[in-house]
């Protein structure tokens, strides 16, 4: 089975390389990777949550409310983590729940970039007392987790308070994607987390934003089939490289057999080892030099790709496209594996032109047949009639 490439590429293609490929404009709305990792449209996190915030829905959220009142009767302390340049209104309406229910003790552990005004932020906090200022570029989570629970800050600002993640704390993450915290969380509540030393800490709370394994979280997600999952139940292997991988399958967290994924550059991987490979490149150099690849071993490669404000789809396999949507591009994948489209998940973009035929000779078929039977039954009645 030849390879299958799918490149997601958020800008126009300018260049003659791609003039051999079968191409089709696409139609889409609300450009995500889970409508086109789903095949059916998805309104984005942000969008949903946003609109949660706006009617005042968000900060009474039973589940929050719920986890804020066990705080409470415990007398836990409450620890607020996340990327404050991403979704800051939700720490704030989470800290407006807080206040509103009368919780005094509110700490924040904040990843911030070098432009975060933390002056201004430390106003605009109002009840939580910043612990941490963590740099969004420190990827190490033992660093992370010793500021966060052994109390070694990273930021010595002498303006922060000093309090630890301990036991019996509630801990919530307020970014609405929780992939980059995977590590910490696991850190946090698993007996058996042996990347790094960790302190053994007894009925810490975790609340998230979205569903996240077995923890406790504020908005369950759609349960849908994933083209992720469709690939795996056929045995065969994929790779996600460079990709939003939590996104493109639901916001799930979903790790299928076969799948492997990684952020590395595509160019100096082995592809031949997967069935599917699904990446996301900016740089059209990089894209052309990914062609050349997939043509050296014989593959397809699928491109998604933005033409002002239109996405395009192109396909290197010489094919007659029909028109569509975003949420085809699932569909036309599982279509070039020659697997069946799952219900509910948009149709392939591939048109074949035998079965158009087909279908115009079944119709003549039965038009046939219906002439036929209404040719003998009239000559039936006459000839009764006529007896």
């Amino acid at each position: 089975m030849k390879p299958v490439v799918l490149c997601i590429f958020n800008n126009k293609i300018v260049s003659d390389k791609f003039n051999h490929y079968s191409k089709v404009p696409l139609k889409y709305e609300n450009f995500n990777y889970a409508s086109i990792g789903l095949g059916k449209n998805m309104v984005s996190l942000e969008s949903f949550i946003e609109k949660e915030i706006e009617d005042s829905k968000f900060h009474t959220n039973t589940k929050l409310l719920s986890s804020i009142e066990y705080a409470k009767t415990k007398k836990s302390k409450i620890h607020i983590i996340g990327d404050i340049a991403k979704d800051e209104n939700n720490l704030y309406a989470i800290l407006k729940a807080c206040e509103e229910n009368g919780i005094k003790e509110v700490y924040l552990h904040l990843f911030v970039d070098k432009n975060t005004d933390l002056k201004s932020l430390n106003e605009k906090v109002g009840i939580g007392k910043i612990c941490n200022f963590i740099d969004i570029d420190i990827k190490d989570n033992l660093k992370i987790y010793d500021a966060i629970v052994r109390g070694k800050k990273i930021n010595t600002d002498e303006n922060l308070e000093n309090k630890n993640v301990n036991n019996n704390d509630l801990v919530i993450f307020f970014n609405n994607s929780i992939d980059v915290y995977e590590e910490l969380i696991q850190a946090l509540t698993s007996k058996n987390f042996k990347k790094f030393s960790t302190k053994t800490l007894k009925n810490i709370n975790i609340l998230t934003i979205f569903t996240y394994n077995k923890i406790h979280y504020m908005y369950d997600l759609p349960r849908c089939v994933s083209l992720g999952k469709c690939i795996s139940d056929k045995g065969l292997k994929q790779l996600r490289c460079n990709i939003n991988n939590y996104e493109f399958d639901g916001f799930r967290n979903k790790k299928y057999k076969g799948e492997k994924i990684i952020d590395d550059d595509i160019l100096k991987l082995d592809l031949t080892k997967y069935d599917l490979v699904i990446t996301h490149l900016d740089s059209e150099e990089d894209l052309i030099k990914l062609n050349d690849k997939i043509v050296e071993m014989s593959g397809i490669m699928a491109i998604v790709s933005e033409n002002e404000n239109q996405g395009v789809f192109l396909l290197s396999k010489k094919v007659n496209l029909k028109h569509g949507d975003i949420t085809s591009v699932a569909g036309t994948i599982l279509d070039l594996f020659k697997l069946r489209v799952p219900s509910g998940m948009g149709k392939t973009l591939i048109s074949n032109r035998f079965a158009v035929y087909g279908v115009i000779f079944r119709i003549i078929s039965v038009i046939f047949i219906l002439s036929c039977m209404i040719y003998y039954i009239t000559r039936f009645l006459y000839f009764y009639i006529t007896k």
